[in-house]
């Protein structure tokens, strides 16, 4: 199997919520990975392994062209993870199910509009660092700003439940 087919998700690229697609598969694969190996902490080290076979084979990938970066969604995939990764983390305030799975949708939503939108450190990190490394760091951050994003929400549901 080649680079292309696992950077692209095997061509899913081509639909047109592509990334939400992605960021959702993240999502239902992370829980899948916490829930076979018992670990947040394996689902962190996984992404950082993704990380860095996305920005080597990515690098590749868009050698060929500029336009070919922006068919990458296994930036998606890495963004969704640690996105999931910080919003589990606040092991203090997740004490039912209901309060996981609002986490995780905070996450998963929080993670989507950054990545969709860019604003600030995200955005100039796609513009500024050209290639696989630009696209690969915003996702990265925009991920990390998804965790944030629900934990910051998670603390305020706490105040008042």
């Amino acid at each position: 199997m080649n680079s292309e087919k696992i950077l692209t998700i095997f061509n899913l690229n081509k639909h047109p919520y592509s990334r939400i697609i992605g960021a959702t598969l993240s999502i239902v694969l992370g829980f899948s990975i916490i829930y076979l190996l018992g670990s947040i902490s394996t689902l962190f080290m996984l992404s950082i392994l993704i990380m860095i076979f996305t920005i080597f084979e990515s690098s590749k990938f868009c050698k060929e062209s500029v336009a070919r970066c922006d068919e990458i969604l296994l930036d998606s995939v890495l963004g969704g993870f640690l996105a999931l990764v910080f919003a589990l983390s606040n092991q203090e305030v997740l004490k039912s199910d209901i309060t996981i799975i609002l986490a995780t949708t905070t996450a998963l939503v929080g993670y989507i509009a950054m990545d969709r939108y860019k604003p600030s450190t995200i955005g100039w990190l796609k513009r500024n660092i050209n290639g696989a490394l630009g696209i690969v760091l915003s996702s990265t951050l925009a991920g990390i700003a998804g965790g944030f994003i629900s934990i910051l929400m998670m603390k305020i549901l706490e105040k008042f439940i």
